[in-house]
């Protein structure tokens, strides 16, 4: 009985001692140091995405975030602090004010969002195009005439308002017998007003040949074309709906107009230009239709070429007697040289204008213009926070495979791991799927192996990790460049196709050689045959099939007389 008394005595005495003392709490002061390590983002109008998570000092304290003023169709995890913006949200630029707050005070910082147009809006037919003639355009000398005249084309019914423009130069030697209403420009406008464009085909300053003198004031002259559709200069009727950015701004020509192009976009301060300096802002992508540039007056100099330059598209027929196809040669070797980005195609037995092959063309420029639109704006794209922590993730060749392998350091609730393969770090295609263990709190190791016989060059992999819920995110890209290790056909497309088209046939070869392209029919008989230069790598090689008869038919590569598999196609 004592001993609990005296025990009871001593835990009351403890009790009344405790309370004596000065309570000590943890100190907490307001967050601070919020960053976005990428603090701007670019999305394309349909396609949801979302920010990189920000860091923050969280003063000790648990911190809950917010959107100031938050617009339609973005969002912020208020745990995370990662924005996201839905497919709805509207084409706009955005100055996003992030707040990160606890229990003591507040941080703030700013994200940036630009809303584009999706550049994959404009690579198919969806309108009629019309055209209205002969507007006016404040040109380089002041007083009107006729080469300051522009005809527009523009879709019709359509209801965008950022539209991208396109603007192409006709041909005539710089010389007074043509002007805008050339077949191929009206073509190349048209078509480009019914993808959703506006395009402008304008006259220019000539007469005086292939001078450096002339080429000097018709480069002047589209320049100040261009900067009229900039400033809204250009006596638009208030019929039609004529409203685009500045902010995507394609240019081209056809021959001379080509040339000119080159001089424009490729403009470098020599002496040559005389101290005038193109307005290139907002020029994307430039399309030199067999024009080039001929040393005699070519304004611009190779060895200023570099990285940078504009994007370029050439196109060119070979049996050309007009333009030597030796300048195009030229200027792509030059671009190259340069690590510029351009596409070179060469129409084999095409002859100036490249007449039969203008709807590929069109297309071509369309698609070349795509993908420079993206380069120029690539889009946002980062993983959301998710229970899966990633540790390693990398790739490696072994013979013909090419080795998958990524580690998980906790996993929660999640069912699969897909993985996704890409040949331009942009668009990735799913190509396996591994399950998941589900649930763990220790490293899991994980693997796959891509058989790499049909893939060459830069190959890049990521995994979109789903969780049971339907959830997922995606790891970082990896990448890794494989050697060819034999000679294949890939693939043959179209397929069925039609008489008007082209065959496209994709052929990786191990070596530069020569290689003879035929097509044979069901009972053995060559049809069509070509023989041509072949690179180490990747090959696009296209066949005119026009005179093939509907029916069943082979393509077939031979290379030093060893003929490699058929692939099989119909012509419609």
């Amino acid at each position: 009985m004592k001993k609990k008394l005296l025990s009871k005595t001593v835990v009351c005495i403890s009790i009344f001692l405790f309370r004596l003392l000065p309570f000590q709490s943890i100190s907490q002061t307001s967050p601070s140091n919020l960053l976005y390590s990428t603090a701007n983002g670019i999305a394309y109008r349909g396609v949801p995405q979302n920010s990189v998570a920000p860091t923050v000092n969280d003063g000790g304290d648990i911190v809950t975030y917010a959107l100031v003023a938050q617009p339609a169709g973005i969002s912020i995890n208020t745990t995370t602090g990662q924005i996201s913006w839905a497919s709805t949200t509207a084409v706009g630029k955005y100055t996003l004010t992030v707040t990160a707050t606890n229990s003591v005070g507040v941080a703030n910082t700013t994200y940036a969002l630009n809303v584009i147009p999706n550049p994959d809006n404009f690579l198919t037919v969806k309108y009629t195009s019309s055209k209205v003639a002969d507007l006016t355009y404040t040109g380089y000398i002041s007083t009107a005439n006729s080469a300051n005249k522009v005809d527009v084309y523009y879709p019709v019914g359509d209801t965008n308002t950022q539209r991208p423009v396109f603007m192409f130069m006709h041909g005539g030697g710089f010389s007074t017998s043509n002007d805008k209403t050339q077949s191929y420009v009206v073509k190349f406008c048209t078509y480009m007003a019914t993808l959703g464009y506006i395009a402008l085909a304008p006259n220019y300053n000539v007469g005086g040949g292939h001078t450096l003198s002339q080429n000097l004031k018709s480069c002047k002259d589209m320049d100040a074309c261009l900067n009229s559709v900039r400033n809204r200069t250009i006596n638009y009727p208030t019929t039609g709906n004529f409203n685009y950015s500045n902010d995507y701004l394609f240019v081209g020509g056809g021959s001379a107009g080509g040339h000119l192009s080159c001089n424009f976009v490729f403009a470098d301060g020599s002496s040559n230009y005389g101290g005038f300096t193109p307005n290139l802002t907002g020029v994307i992508a430039e399309a030199d239709g067999w024009g080039s540039s001929p040393t005699t007056d070519r304004l611009y100099n190779f060895s200023n070429l570099n990285a940078n330059s504009i994007p370029t598209f050439i196109v060119q027929g070979t049996s050309d007697q007009t333009v030597p196809i030796q300048e195009s040669i030229d200027l792509d070797n030059a671009l190259t040289a340069a690590g510029s980005y351009h596409n070179f195609w060469k129409i084999a037995g095409e002859k100036h204008g490249c007449p039969n092959y203008i709807p590929q063309i069109s297309d071509s420029i369309a698609r070349f213009n795509n993908r420079a639109w993206k380069r120029a704006y690539p889009q946002t794209i980062n993983a959301i926070v998710t229970p899966v922590r990633l540790g390693d993730f990398k790739v490696n060749l072994s013979g013909e495979n090419t080795n998958i392998e990524w580690a998980t350091l906790t996993e929660e609730n999640t069912r699969y791991f897909e993985i996704e393969r890409s040949n331009d770090g942009i668009h990735f295609k799913a190509i396996a799927s591994v399950k998941a263990k589900g649930n763990s709190t220790i490293t899991q190791y994980y693997s796959y192996h891509d058989h790499a016989t049909l893939l060459t060059g830069a190959m890049y992999y990521r995994l979109k990790i789903v969780d049971k819920n339907g959830h997922y995110n995606y790891s970082k890209i990896a990448s890794i460049v494989i050697k060819p290790i034999k000679n294949i056909i890939t693939s043959v497309y179209p397929n069925p196709i039609a008489k008007n088209e082209l065959l496209m046939i994709n052929y990786i070869a191990t070596t530069t050689d020569k290689a003879t392209i035929y097509v044979s029919n069901s009972l053995g008989k060559k049809m069509i045959s070509t023989t041509s230069n072949v690179a180490s790598g990747n090959n696009n090689v296209s066949i005119n099939i026009s005179s093939l008869p509907s029916g069943l038919y082979y393509v077939g590569v031979s290379i030093n007389n060893v003929i490699l598999q058929h692939q099989p196609f119909i012509v419609k």
